[in-house]
């Protein structure tokens, strides 16, 4: 479903300080309400992650860069399920929840062309989680 900022004031995110911040995402026919979050540890400034949610629960897409390590449910391919870690995705699945993620390598069939430039991710991103007219992302320290 497409998307769009409820407000159009510039983001800016920044390369190793802090982030904790949520924006509101609507449909184009402003019946669904969603939530666009983004988190940068404190403690370990590679760590970045942008998510989007539904209801304010349903975790629909979730960007982890150099998240932690865990392990996929098990599929038909990889019964015993495959460990994920550092760049990955998350996304939604009626079965599973979020706890299916896509490793990094295949992150370029996703659509994401730079999976470790800031501002470039964060725009395929919002593009995967077909979000619209996007306002101005900055980049800052």
């Amino acid at each position: 479903m497409k998307k769009r900022f409820s407000e159009s004031s510039e983001i800016v995110l920044t390369r190793t300080l802090p982030m904790d911040f949520r924006r509101e995402l609507l449909s184009l026919d402003q019946r669904e309400r969603f939530f666009l979050d983004v988190w940068r540890s404190s403690h370990i400034a590679a760590r970045l992650r942008h998510q989007t949610r539904a209801r304010a629960s349903i975790i629909l897409a979730r960007l982890e860069i150099n998240g932690p390590r865990h392990r996929n449910p098990p599929t038909q391919q990889h019964p015993e399920g495959d460990w994920i870690g550092g760049t990955h995705l998350h996304v939604y699945r009626e079965d599973l929840g979020d706890r299916f993620a896509y490793a990094e390598q295949e992150l370029d069939e996703l659509g994401f062309r730079k999976p470790l430039a800031l501002v470039q991710t964060f725009e395929d991103f919002l593009e995967f989680c077909s979000v619209v007219r996007i306002p101005n992302i900055q980049q800052g320290i």
